[in-house]
């Protein structure tokens, strides 16, 4: 009896030395994961993402006082993409300042999830079952990611001439921001930080299947309806013989609307409740802040009472009620240009707000049905079941065994 309580102390011991949390587990806005590393979370229309920084770099020229930064960051989105936001403080514009690449891996079978250790190293759990590492600094530990081939170079500032820098740029103000040399200047950085973004940074899976989303500047890649996309697999097998359409992959988000014709994506109110709502929070608003004003000058006795009357109006005041009233659907691709046909009609604006990353089964299933991806039919033996199973992701019962039978040795 003392052995087997002996060997579940031991278990409870090591569980207890490493910490898992869930995006609905996280209330802050940041974890840190050891005195040096903090990891970003942020929840966006319901699409939760952690954010690392893996890489920085600072640099001075001889030219100018000022300190350039670099960093680059990796960013983990429930719905599994992934995008690498590089941001140099050394471009002459928003633009020509940062750079972007992204992926979305595939299938979306697992929450994403954050897993810390005791000695400050951590790893996250992402969509797609692949499990990546980091070291305590942030920077992604290769050696221990095995699910992922990932390239991640360090940062660099690139050298910068005189006559290309943003202190050039700003010497001639005076000229027009069309003129052939300021462009030229603003050019210049864009395609040196997309080359260094590109040369430095790379992915490759070693299960599942990922489709490389390019750099688009100043965007968030993959939220092109006319796009195509080439598949990769395991050791960048490329499963169809040509470029998909964005439609085999991605749903459309649109934006509801409260005029016909919107059968496809009707908003639960109409024009006049909506607007009711909007003038009724406005008004709380207004009064909290009126309260929080007098709450500056109110003498103890008075200013208990306005704290009452402020946490009141708070608990009736609805922060979200835009994206409440104006929510979106996810619409494949007939519907949602049907949906967007009726904007002439309805005389409101009817975009494509962004993506929705389809269910694996149904992705799977049109890939394969589509008879232009024979190796992706071939590696599954037309199984979509299958590709499920073999992506299931078993660390974390192996390393329970492995633990167990340590423990049953040394007895």
């Amino acid at each position: 009896m003392k052995k087997i309580i002996f060997i579940f102390s031991l278990i409870l011991s090591y569980s207890l030395q490493a910490k898992s949390l869930k995006c609905e587990d996280i209330k802050d806005r940041e974890i840190q994961v050891n005195p040096q590393t903090s990891v970003k979370v942020q929840t966006i229309n319901g699409i939760c993402s952690f954010s690392v920084e893996t890489s920085k770099a600072t640099r001075k020229f001889n030219y100018s006082p000022k300190k350039y930064t670099a960093t680059r960051e990796w960013i983990f989105q429930s719905e599994g993409k992934i995008l690498v936001h590089g941001s140099y403080g050394s471009g002459p514009t928003d633009s020509s300042a940062t750079s972007y690449k992204g992926y979305q891996l595939f299938p979306k079978s697992h929450d994403l999830e954050i897993h810390l250790t005791q000695e400050g190293s951590f790893s996250i759990t992402l969509a797609n079952g692949s499990r990546i590492h980091f070291k305590e600094s942030g920077e992604i530990d290769t050696n221990r990611t095995r699910d992922l081939k990932i390239k991640d170079l360090p940062i660099r500032i690139p050298d910068i001439p005189k006559e290309k820098s943003e202190l050039k740029y700003e010497e001639i103000d005076h000229l027009s921001y069309r003129d052939p040399r300021k462009s030229a200047i603003r050019v210049y950085h864009r395609q040196l930080y997309s080359r260094e973004t590109s040369r430095s940074i790379g992915l490759e899976v070693t299960k599942g299947m990922y489709i490389p989303l390019g750099i688009e500047m100043g965007k968030v890649p993959g939220n092109s309806t006319k796009a195509s996309y080439t598949l990769f697999g395991k050791d960048d097998e490329k499963l169809c013989n040509q470029k998909m359409p964005a439609h085999y992959f991605f749903n459309y988000l649109v934006k509801c609307s409260m005029r016909s014709p919107n059968k496809r994506c009707p908003c639960k109110l109409n024009e006049e409740e909506a607007s009711a709502q909007f003038k009724e929070n406005d008004r709380i608003e207004k009064e909290i802040r009126a309260l929080k004003w007098k709450l500056r000058t109110a003498r103890e006795q008075e200013a208990e009472q306005l704290k009452s009357e402020i946490e009141k109006l708070e608990g009736q005041y609805r922060p979200k009620l835009y994206s409440e009233i104006y929510f979106t659907c996810s619409l494949d691709k007939d519907n949602a240009n049907a949906f967007i046909a009726g904007k002439k009609i309805s005389k409101d604006n009817r975009e494509v707000e962004g993506v929705s990353v389809k269910e694996s089964s149904d992705i799977l299933n049109g890939l394969i049905n589509s008879n232009k991806c024979s190796r992706l039919k071939k590696r599954y033996s037309d199984c979509v079941d299958c590709f499920e199973k073999d992506i299931l992701n078993n660390d974390q019962f192996q390393k329970q065994n492995d633990l167990i039978e340590k423990v049953i040795e040394a007895l």
